[in-house]
């Protein structure tokens, strides 16, 4: 997702499947459109009306409502996707879908939170997200998400 340009990243993901032998595991990292919010969420107040301020998180926001990719400016310059375009952006190179889940899980909107539970009640909910990882409506209560693939024999 630091890649800013589309070719870049279709570049980055040519490169990797060279080197990777037929029937290989491919693994490739999306930050969503919605991680900005979510981290504004968790770790304000105040970080909100700072970022509604900025022009650029003015275009982000539109881009989460269209679900159309943002690229530019953020807390750095990011590749920032709607969760429904990983699929497409990756369907060309032949790929076999082993997996798509968010990185962080049901856990990241209380993630400073969850930190403080007791060690028991923290693994729990550590647990608890793990099973819910492939979820595909929790998807979007990431910051980030991952996609595992196979490279056809």
């Amino acid at each position: 997702y630091h890649l800013t340009q589309r070719r870049d990243r279709e570049a980055a993901v040519r490169l990797a499947l060279s080197k990777l032998k037929p029937g290989g595991t491919f693994s490739c990292s999306f930050i969503l459109s919605f991680a900005g919010l979510i981290y504004d969420l968790k770790n304000g107040p105040g970080f909100l009306p700072a970022d509604l301020a900025n022009q650029s998180v003015a275009r982000l926001l539109e881009s989460v409502e269209q679900g159309t990719e943002y690229t530019g400016p953020a807390f750095t310059s990011s590749c920032f996707v709607s969760q429904r375009q990983i699929e497409p952006f990756l369907a060309p190179f032949g790929l076999e879908k082993l997996h798509l889940f968010g990185q962080e899980g049901i856990l990241a909107l209380n993630e400073n939170q969850v930190k403080q539970f007791p060690q028991e009640e923290y693994r729990m909910w550590v647990e608890t997200a793990k099973q819910l990882l492939e979820v595909p409506e929790l998807l979007a209560l990431s910051e980030h998400a991952m996609y595992i693939g196979r490279k056809p024999e």
